[in-house]
């Protein structure tokens, strides 16, 4: 067993057309089983605070009122590596999941449920 923790924050630029995405604080929480040296199974604990978008245009000239949302989500993952090779390993990784909590701001669409299929490479320097 092992748990792994992570934080982010992503910060956006305006672009061209005066618009900007809101900025993003992530972060998770995992605890991962490893029956053998090629597996991972593991539960992980994600959240998200997403910023309101801003617009720099008229009329709007300012937060865009349909944008902006929290979340946090528990997700079962299972991880297989394939193959080693190039210094690194080739992996799929199934991740599914369920909001434990979502809050979106004004009219958005939530979600009941997410999934991901991935096929990897990973190699540390």
């Amino acid at each position: 067993f092992w748990v792994h923790a992570s934080a982010e924050y992503f910060a956006f630029l305006e672009n061209s057309d005066d618009y900007r995405f809101g900025d993003a604080i992530k972060g998770g929480l995992a605890l991962h089983y490893t029956p053998s040296t090629r597996t991972i199974l593991g539960l992980e604990v994600d959240a998200m605070k997403k910023m309101k978008n801003e617009d720099g245009r008229p009329p709007v000239n300012g937060d865009v009122p349909n944008s902006g949302r929290k979340k946090v989500s528990l997700n079962a993952v299972a991880q297989q590596r394939l193959a080693t090779f190039g210094g690194g390993n080739l992996n799929l990784r199934a991740l599914a999941g369920i909001p434990l909590y979502e809050s979106v701001t004004a009219i958005q669409l939530g979600e009941a449920y997410h999934a991901m299929a991935a096929v990897q490479w990973k190699r540390r320097f």
